[in-house]
């Protein structure tokens, strides 16, 4: 029989490293075109972290 602790769950597979904070620049109603300086920040962040990522996988 599988006790509660022996059941894999998302913490088991997933590692937090950023944390999500609530944008409350944003709303439903904001335009869908973000700024280009937001734009640029977010996208090179996420290359930060895909790079962080690869190099952490190649060992």
């Amino acid at each position: 029989m599988t006790t509660p602790h022996d059941r894999p769950d998302l913490d088991d597979v997933l590692d937090p490293h950023e944390e999500a904070r609530p944008d409350h620049r944003e709303h439903a109603k904001a335009s869908p075109h973000p700024d280009d300086d937001a734009l640029a920040r977010r996208t090179e962040h996420e290359r930060r972290e895909v790079e962080r990522d690869r190099r952490a996988a190649e060992g």
